[in-house]
């Protein structure tokens, strides 16, 4: 499913010795949206491409870049903090932030969603209206006049259908985050070229919210081919070599805000030491994802501007539920009260995150504010002598998944033991964590970036979902979460989430022990970079259109 570079030759980035990475914590140390139908359809009239609009920087002035002149031309180089074997240009199979600055690049989908905080505001995109009937049991969508694909087709229904059937086909998106997305395609009316009127398998009131606020629901044409992968997008697609890196040309034709930049280089740099040296060496442009560690050195260096803004990003520490001694709500319990979350903060994350309660969903203006988590060792001792696991020994497979990610694990590991359990930390590479046994390590870590409540659940906590790492299967939570879909009053669907949240945190399967911050570093050459979008993705979820160098 993916190819090979053929067109590009050896790459500057093949030379590179990356030392591993130097282990700075051996222990840790001791001491606007409404998501209702008619506010969401109302909020649907916005933008005609992939800008984003009132981006500040830590201090609340404009974003570095906000105000200079770009100049056309250039290839900008961006390394990203994810990358292996398992990379992918598939616009229906995401796994990690790299998968997704891909599919931003390549692919546009019918809406967009913006996260800020206490705001999730979707827009149009491919969609030039997306309707409901009362029920929200059918929806209309009419698509954009005049949009071109890469090829030079031209976007109608048909490719519409054929992407919708292509999302919920197993055989072809086997990790795809939109297969939740149900429409009922055999019963999709075909009402023109651009209009299709189609039924969902059940109600959904926050259809367009769901579709847009996702990297796996990219609209492409009748008879793709990943191997020479065809979207819609600011960009398109010269060349690709899984864990490794991708480029890409301006797409002259594109329908919105065409990019500055003639070329477009996505490196995958998942070892930090490489990823800040690349960097300091000028061999990349933006360093996603900057090292914790050289967030000081980066900030007193006037060669570079850094971006550290608050996310709802979130690195889960997941434990299978469906296997012991996880499937021991008891056990999972304990684990999450031992954890000194202001240690995660400051010792992990330095200081660049805010601490997390195992409620996922941060900046969705419908959560529940209360649900707060202390560490309470006695607490913790106590429920695991309930449940006959004192001193208990497992071990917790982790990876790089994101700065602060694998050192959050040692303070996590370190804190465990004042309630007397014992986890070891299996470091594994990102082609092994994301390879054939994602989805099947029993404890491990991840990476995702913080979508609103409802969008995520779909993705993470349900039985059906499609990357559901805890193996949860709550026909309770099953229930509220299909309630909450169908729920069109506002104040109504708030009160099932509420529900839903307090199952998370009683009885989830993830310790959420921080947001991290989004964190970039960019030469002071590099103008446009608006990191506004607070779900945590890659450069602003790929806003690289508007990325240039200053004139």
């Amino acid at each position: 499913m993916q190819s090979k570079d053929t067109s590009n030759g050896p790459s500057e980035f093949d030379s590179w010795d990356a030392s591993t990475r130097e282990q700075f914590l051996k222990r840790s140390a001791a001491g606007g949206l409404a998501l209702g139908a008619s506010g969401l359809l109302a909020a649907c009239g916005g933008s005609s491409s992939k800008s984003s609009t009132g981006a500040t920087g830590p201090s609340g002035s404009p974003a570095a870049g906000g105000k200079q002149t770009l100049k056309q031309g250039g290839n900008m180089r961006i390394g990203l903090e994810q990358g292996g074997t398992s990379d992918s240009v598939d616009p229906h199979t995401s796994i990690g932030s790299g998968d997704g600055a891909r599919q931003f690049s390549l692919y546009n989908q019918l809406t967009q969603t913006r996260a800020s905080v206490g705001e999730s505001k979707v827009s149009y995109d491919l969609a030039e209206e997306i309707t409901s009937n009362k029920d929200a049991t059918e929806w209309t969508i009419r698509l954009r006049d005049g949009v071109e694909f890469h090829n030079g087709k031209t976007l109608d229904v048909d490719d519409l259908i054929y992407t919708h059937k292509r999302i919920t086909d197993p055989k072809t998106a086997s990790v795809s985050f939109a297969r939740w997305i149900l429409m009922d395609m055999k019963a999709a009316k075909k009402l023109d070229k651009r209009t299709l009127r189609v039924p969902l398998v059940g109600p959904n009131a926050i259809l367009p919210a769901l579709v847009g606020q996702t990297t796996s629901a990219g609209i492409i044409p009748v008879g793709f081919d990943v191997k020479h992968p065809i979207g819609t997008g600011p960009f398109k697609f010269k060349s690709f070599t899984p864990g490794r890196q991708a480029v890409f040309e301006r797409f002259e034709n594109y329908y919105g805000e065409k990019a500055k930049v003639d070329t477009l280089t996505l490196v995958a740099l998942p070892d930090e030491t490489a990823r800040y040296n690349a960097l300091l060496s000028g061999q990349i442009d933006i360093l996603d994802g900057v090292p914790l560690a050289q967030i000081d050195a980066l900030k007193a260096n006037s060669r570079f501007v850094v971006s550290s803004l608050p996310s709802a990003k979130w690195f889960p520490i997941y434990m299978r539920v469906d296997r012991p001694p996880f499937n021991d709500v008891r056990v999972r319990q304990a684990l999450r009260l031992a954890v000194n979350r202001q240690q995660v903060v400051q010792t992990a994350f330095h200081g660049n995150a805010a601490v997390g309660n195992d409620v996922f969903g941060r900046f969705d203006p419908l959560r529940d504010q209360s649900l707060k988590r202390e560490q309470d060792l006695e607490q913790a001792k106590s429920l695991l002598k309930q449940a006959g696991r004192e001193g208990f020994r497992s071990e917790l497979v982790v990876g790089p998944v994101g700065a602060g990610a694998v050192e959050m694990c040692q303070v996590f590991a370190e804190n465990v033991k004042g309630a007397g359990a014992n986890i070891s930390l299996r470091q594994v590479d990102l082609g092994t964590m994301y390879g054939p046994n994602y989805g099947k390590w029993p404890f491990g870590v991840d990476s995702w970036p913080g979508f609103v409540y409802l969008v995520q659940t779909a993705s993470w906590s349900g039985a059906k979902s499609p990357v559901n790492l805890s193996h949860q299967n709550n026909p309770r939570y099953a229930s509220l979460y299909s309630q909450a879909l169908a729920e069109l009053d506002e104040e109504k669907r708030a009160e099932l989430i509420h529900e839903l949240e307090k199952i998370d945190f009683n009885t989830g399967g993830a310790v959420i022990a921080a947001y991290p911050n989004y964190i970039a570093a960019y030469t002071k050459q590099v103008g446009g970079f608006y990191p506004a979008n607070l779900d945590g993705g890659a450069v602003d979820a790929g806003q690289y259109n508007q990325l240039g160098f200053v004139a």
